[in-house]
């Protein structure tokens, strides 16, 4: 595709891509601590070491195949969080998932966020942390990053579906947009003014071949709207970012072309800059658009929530059945199922359970929730 097939409104062309990729990712990693090949005690040791020291503000420790820095205080509510060029890594023994990572960006685009994560397991697996079952994402943060080196757009050009939005200025110039606070948060801004006054990563100066004059596009997703897009392991988000990206760019937010002879800015021609936008997108591998997976997706997802008020319930009938037993440890999850089983059975109607499961199937399959 070339530049002239986006000469559009007014004889405009679009900006050139510079980057395009993921720069920030969160994700939870089920993995079983029990057989941990490391001591727990020394790492809890070394916590408290940095702790105590005056001078020190965290330990260097050779954890299997990575060395991290083994900061002083935990994450709540993790005991323990690593962190090295690659991951912030926060870990406990007692808790799902074990393991909260956060891929960081200059990792991200250097070695790929597939690529990293390959890697965090291969260092799971050296220190015998084995999965459980599949990771989840809890956020992830997609950039396309555009040379321009001013901007001839204002908040009042774009449409959004976001309830609140936002714009920051600097020396009297616009400088930042913002829309949406929740589950997806579209973000444009000058990026090279960021690096310079913020972020410091200069490292993007390389990577785009110039310092100045570079605008992003961002789409913050949180694990919500990730799993309607049926994005829920990092398989999931190779294979499905583009039809969310999509999506986005299409219907949740899209910069436009002011017409003053219509007054519905949904038609106003698209900008350049969203023309180009879009077309990135459409080159990354898709399947269609995103609400040609809702059918499949929302059934996925209302399990989750349901497995999720599952368990909480389990929990507290494991409380009150070790109560009720006179006990003073915790029961473990497959006692309190195996309790609860016995307990169901008591209760289960056949004849009324194929009659309401039923009806909940047909009801669901018709959106009935």
């Amino acid at each position: 595709m070339t530049r002239s097939d986006f000469t559009g409104a007014e004889g405009r062309e679009p900006p050139r891509l510079l980057l395009a990729g993921i720069d920030s990712l969160y994700a939870g990693y089920y993995l079983d601590t029990s057989a941990a090949a490391f001591d727990w005690d020394e790492i809890q040791y070394q916590k408290e070491r940095v702790q105590q020291s005056r001078s020190d503000d965290y330990a260097e420790i050779e954890l299997g195949s990575e060395r991290f820095a083994l900061r002083p205080s935990g994450r709540f509510p993790y005991n323990y969080v690593f962190e090295n060029r690659a991951f912030h890594v926060a870990l406990g023994e007692h808790i799902r998932p074990s393991c909260y990572v956060q891929f960081l960006s200059e990792a991200l685009w250097k070695e790929g966020a597939q690529a990293l994560h390959r890697r965090l397991l291969a260092w799971a697996g050296s220190v015998s942390l084995t999965p459980a079952e599949p990771e989840g994402l809890s956020r992830v943060d997609l950039a396309f990053d555009f040379a321009l080196e001013e901007i001839d757009f204002s908040e009042d050009h774009f449409v959004t579906r976001a309830k609140k939005d936002g714009k920051w200025r600097g020396d009297r110039k616009a400088e930042s947009f913002q829309f949406g606070t929740g589950d997806v948060v579209v973000r444009v801004y000058d990026k090279a003014k960021e690096i310079e006054q913020a972020s410091g990563k200069v490292f993007f100066h390389q990577l785009w071949g110039q310092s100045e004059g570079v605008w992003r596009i961002e789409f913050q997703v949180r694990k919500a709207r990730l799993r309607t897009a049926g994005i829920v392991t990092m398989g999931d988000l190779a294979e499905y970012q583009g039809d969310l990206l999509r999506e986005l760019a299409t219907n949740h937010t899209s910069l436009r072309l002011p017409d003053a002879s219509d007054s519905n800015r949904s038609r106003w021609p698209l900008h350049p800059l969203w023309r180009a936008l879009q077309a990135a997108i459409d080159a990354m591998p898709q399947h269609g658009l995103v609400e040609s997976l809702s059918a499949v997706t929302s059934l996925e997802y209302r399990l989750h929530q349901q497995l999720t008020a599952i368990y909480g319930y389990c929990k507290g009938a494991g409380a009150t059945l070790a109560l009720i037993a006179g006990e003073e440890e915790a029961p473990t999850l497959s006692v309190v199922l195996g309790k609860l089983r016995r307990l169901l059975a008591i209760r289960h109607q056949p004849a009324d359970w194929d009659e309401d499961v039923t009806k909940r199937m047909r009801g669901y399959a018709l959106g009935k929730w």
